[in-house]
């Protein structure tokens, strides 16, 4: 359905940017600051019992934008580049229960909840707020910093690990220190990891301090141990970022481009122009690139990783240097022929056709 793709593409900004695309996802930007707003401000009473009635119609408003973005996206479900969403039915039910879904679904929760008094007034009010993670939708820094976790997921948990087992030996040596001097704060090992944490992460409240000469002496030691340690994690997730920010943001150069056989004979003026046309594009594994009749735009270099056409009889696997869209037997009539899947995560350059008219024109 044309209209269903063409509202995903509003939703997501995926495709040509077009004035009313850009219109929506500001307004839903807009809905989630103004409903974020009103939740912090009122709960200063002054401002409650002055404007309370302005921030419930506030919520009541977000929160019924909240809700139509939600059914529109449970509808157009199916859209979605990830290939597990493709079946109309077990699509859409994938669709949600997958997190983003689930967190828009948390959204719009609080005024039906408070309709039929089913919960507190201090609960619905940290459930609404839940609303600002729809932010990562919008947020391209948010993303990278997700997918930083992610890629270093298992270096982080190693990470933690090792400020775990610092955590216990320290807090374990501070209660054999103080636990006589001092029984009301270091009595158990337990009560002494609270000094632990906020001595290994320097944070230093001060509330429980060694009063003992080797308590000191120990204390200021777990001090600098905690700044080699936190400073691990911090170093691995900051290198992390770092990789994911020039991955998503790689440019585009014309050796780049002259290695891509579709225009390996191309002079290098019109190199040039096309290089300064050209979009770097990043698809993550198993999403769609291009679908079956879609209308062909440009052209797409595969730069890094690879792709799958989905022809009649088999799979057609490309991979960096080669090309599909226009200008390629991919296309009939203007239209894609077959879908095309990122097998892998994939660095793509795209062509688009005025740029092509302008380079070869």
């Amino acid at each position: 359905m044309r209209l269903r793709r063409r509202a995903w593409a509003a939703l997501e900004g995926s495709g040509r940017i077009d004035r009313i695309g850009f219109w929506i996802r500001a307004a839903i930007v807009t809905a989630i600051l103004a409903n974020a707003s009103a939740l912090i401000l009122e709960t200063v009473p002054s401002l409650d019992a002055e404007f309370g009635g302005l921030f419930h119609v506030i919520e009541l408003t977000t929160v019924a934008m909240f809700a139509l973005e939600y059914a529109v996206r449970v509808w157009v479900a199916p859209e979605q580049p990830d290939q597990r969403f493709r079946d109309l039915l077990w699509g859409r039910v994938r669709y949600v229960v997958s997190p983003l879904a689930v967190i828009d679904l948390i959204a719009i929760l609080p005024v039906f909840l408070r309709a039929f008094d089913l919960a507190d007034l201090s609960l619905l009010r940290l459930v609404r707020l839940i609303a600002v993670l729809k932010l990562t939708r919008s947020s391209p820094a948010l993303q990278a910093i997700g997918a930083a976790l992610w890629n270093e997921r298992k270096t982080a948990v190693a990470a933690l690990s090792i400020i775990g087992v610092a955590l216990i030996l320290v807090s374990t040596m501070m209660w054999y220190l103080e636990r006589h001097v001092q029984p009301d704060k270091f009595g158990s090992i337990p009560a002494a990891m609270w000094w632990g944490i906020v001595t290994l992460t320097t944070i230093g409240y001060g509330d429980v301090v060694p009063v003992t000469g080797w308590g000191k002496f120990f204390g200021g030691f777990v001090a600098v141990l905690g700044i080699f340690t936190f400073a691990l994690p911090a170093a691995i997730l900051a290198g992390s970022f770092s990789r994911e920010l020039t991955r998503r943001d790689f440019t585009v150069t014309v050796p780049m481009l002259a290695r891509m056989r579709l225009l390996a004979e191309v002079e290098p003026f019109r190199l040039r122009r096309l290089a300064t046309r050209a979009e770097p594009r990043i698809v993550a594994s198993r999403h769609a690139v291009a679908r079956r009749d879609e209308d062909v735009h440009g052209v797409y270099f595969v730069i890094e990783g690879c792709v799958e056409i989905e022809r009649a009889d088999r799979l057609e696997r490309l991979g960096p240097g080669e090309a599909f869209g226009a200008s390629t037997d991919h296309v009939t009539e203007g239209r894609h022929v077959w879908t095309v899947v990122a097998c892998e995560p994939t660095r793509l350059v795209f062509v688009s056709n005025a740029a092509l008219d302008d380079a070869f024109g």
